[in-house]
């Protein structure tokens, strides 16, 4: 799809803004007009202006409340459960905007095993 232009002020109802694209015509023809839906993955598409951390599903763990998640953290050789707040879950796994910084080195391995201020070791890549 090539994007074509949209509207600068939004339906005074909807709140929502026109988008126009164009892309080719498919096997099965759709009409001029045709109303589709279409889902943009912001962050695949460089547009998102959510900060925070883009981690994969793999180091994420629920917690028993709605909305409770954890990551295990690697820190001087034990593993930390650490709270964090889950922004938004795209294809790529999921954004966080807390519990986690620059250089933290997480756990993605057995984490339903893991207890607070176990011991643990890196695996080292070959």
């Amino acid at each position: 799809m090539e994007y074509l232009e949209h509207s600068s002020e939004p339906d005074a109802v909807s709140r929502a803004y026109e988008l126009w694209l164009q892309m080719p015509q498919p096997d099965a023809k759709i009409l001029p007009g045709t109303s589709v839906s279409v889902h943009v993955d912001m962050v695949a598409a460089g547009l998102s202006t959510i900060q925070g951390y883009q981690l994969p599903m793999t180091v994420l763990e629920a917690g028993n409340q709605p909305s409770e998640f954890f990551v295990w953290k690697h820190e001087e050789g034990v593993a930390t459960k650490t709270p964090v707040r889950v922004d938004q879950v795209n294809s790529f796994g999921v954004i966080v905007d807390s519990g986690v910084s620059q250089g933290d080195i997480l756990i993605s391995s057995s984490l339903r095993k893991l207890r607070d201020g176990e011991a643990v070791a890196l695996m080292e890549n070959n």
